[in-house]
């Protein structure tokens, strides 16, 4: 009996010793990294190539609502292909699952050319690519320039291909993703053991991304992992709540690792370029613009006006301008808001409407600001979007101020003085100016000038601001020294209520014996 209870003993923790090494085993299995499935081998482009570009798209206009599109293009990788397109489909459905409408080129599921890409890329915003890479000139280690796509036989995609056909069809903030593509994260399958060096991975894949940096799309993503493509997809699309920059969308799919992330520079403002690998293993890699948070799919409310400005005339009480009005504007979607201000010297009207028609009016109250004391007042405008929810910019100040002010003529000099030497028979200067202005309000001031002394005359007598008035001396004697003094009175005749209406200038003509002084400075030419 005890012979048996042993045995089923030691049957029982060979059972369970059994068990525990399977889980482990399993585990173990799990927690292993995943490998790069594949990486279709390169090809090189002819030293001959050339292309004819496409005409450029018609000039677009941002309509009120627009749903999102991608392209999806499987190129020509042999055994291979039925592997990419599986890959690919996995990113499609996560790109529909999210509302967008996916254009799939798959290389044998259909004819198709790259004028059909471009056409179906007008408008994207997202661009993805599974394929071969490509390079042109140099050896496969060492290339000359890589970039671009292969669709199929006797189809390449040359990088200025890409530049010229794409510029300014797709859609603003767009992204692209490669997966698999040689040179296009820094690794090739033809790199000997141990390389590429950072320095050449990061030169490859700043080529690679170089055309979609330059047509403006703000996120190029490159990772050789199988479902890769979808995760970033998922990751742009997250809820906008919790949507993560591109830059923490690269750090958070596999196989960034921290310990092998280099944070390197690209040669354009605000763009970065980063790998996530070492030598001999680079795998993925980001450039762009690490802050950018895809907005496409949110209502957006376009930026207002910071401020509206107005003047108020205390002597006339007229209103500059009578009115402003703001347009709200909705991008990708209608969008119905509403209106509160603060201050209590204009109005706003209507209080609320929707995208694309409604308009806002801000209108000054001149009989309250009739009560104001000269200054500078202000108010805000507060514009909010009620729907949908989560609009982007849904909430928005505008600071409204107005200047209230009472006209004064100004700022006119006290004296003027002119010299006349009889040696030389010279008058410095022949004639002196006076620029009347308003500097108090905006208003227009009707003037007129008497002058008191015979020894100069002015002109014009009379007129309105802004204007120039001119002083000459004339009708002295020039043989004789004297101090000739007078004095211009310039009287505003309306409106009335201005401040100090009427300014006079002392003038002064000395005639004198002596000799005029000049003096000369040099003056230095570059040929």
């Amino acid at each position: 009996m005890k012979d048996r209870h042993r045995a089923s003993r030691n049957l029982l923790w060979s059972f369970s010793l059994g068990l525990l090494l399977l889980l482990a085993w399993t585990g173990a299995l799990a927690a292993q990294t995943e490998t790069p499935s594949h990486i279709a081998p390169p090809l090189r482009g002819p030293d001959d190539y050339t292309f004819t570009p496409l005409p450029p798209p018609p000039p677009s206009i941002a309509p009120a609502a627009v749903s999102l599109k991608a392209v999806a293009i499987v190129g020509d990788v042999g055994d291979s292909t039925a592997d990419y397109k599986q890959d690919m489909e996995q990113a499609v459905a996560a790109l529909q699952s999210h509302g967008v409408a996916v254009e799939r080129f798959y290389y044998g599921d259909r004819t198709f050319t790259w004028a059909d890409i471009v056409t179906a890329a007008t408008g994207a915003h997202f661009l993805l690519y599974m394929g071969h890479g490509v390079h042109w000139g140099g050896s496969c280690s060492q290339p000359t320039l890589v970039g671009g796509f292969y669709l199929g036989p006797g189809q390449l995609v040359h990088p200025d291909q890409i530049r010229s056909d794409l510029n300014g069809r797709m859609a603003s903030g767009g992204v692209v993703i490669i997966s698999h593509a040689c040179f296009s994260a820094g690794q090739t399958a033809c790199d000997p053991s141990g390389q590429p060096s950072q320095e050449e991975a990061a030169r490859r894949v700043q080529m690679y991304a170089a055309p979609f940096v330059d047509i403006g799309l703000k996120a190029y993503f490159a990772n050789n992992y199988f479902s890769s493509a979808r995760n970033y997809v998922n990751e742009i699309l997250a809820d906008p709540a919790t949507r993560k920059t591109v830059g923490d969308i690269f750090k958070s799919v596999y196989p960034y690792s921290p310990a092998k992330f280099r944070d390197l520079s690209y040669p354009a403002p605000e763009y970065d370029l980063w790998l996530s690998g070492e030598p001999g293993s680079w795998h993925d890699a980001f450039a762009g613009i690490p802050s950018y948070r895809f907005t496409a799919d949110l209502c957006e409310l376009l930026l207002l006006p910071e401020v509206l400005t107005f003047t108020y005339s205390l002597a006339t009480g007229a209103v500059r301008p009578p009115t402003r009005t703001l347009t709200p504007t909705g991008l990708y979607c209608p969008l119905t808001w509403t209106v509160t201000r603060s201050g209590d010297w204009f109005t706003v009207s209507p209080t609320s409407g929707r995208t694309p028609t409604g308009t806002l009016t801000v209108q000054p109250l001149s009989t309250t600001l009739a009560g104001y004391a000269i200054g500078r007042y202000t108010g805000t405008i507060t514009v909010t979007v009620t729907d949908p929810p989560g609009t982007a910019n849904g909430v928005q100040r505008v600071w409204v101020t107005v200047d209230v002010g009472r006209p004064r003529l100004g700022n006119l000099p006290p004296a003027l003085t002119f010299t006349y030497f009889i040696s030389d028979h010279t008058l410095i200067p022949q004639a002196q100016r006076l620029d009347l202005r308003n500097v108090g309000s905006e208003d227009g001031l009707n003037w007129t000038a008497v002058r008191s002394g015979t020894w100069f005359t002015f002109s014009p007598p009379s007129g309105a601001t802004p204007q120039t008035l001119w002083i000459t001396p004339t009708g002295f004697l020039t043989t004789t020294p004297a101090t000739y003094t007078g004095r211009l009175t310039v009287t505003v005749v309306s409106p009335t209520g201005v401040l100090s209406p009427a300014q006079s200038v002392a003038l002064t003509l000395q005639v004198t014996g002596g000799a005029s002084w000049r003096a000369y400075l040099p003056c230095v030419f570059r040929q």
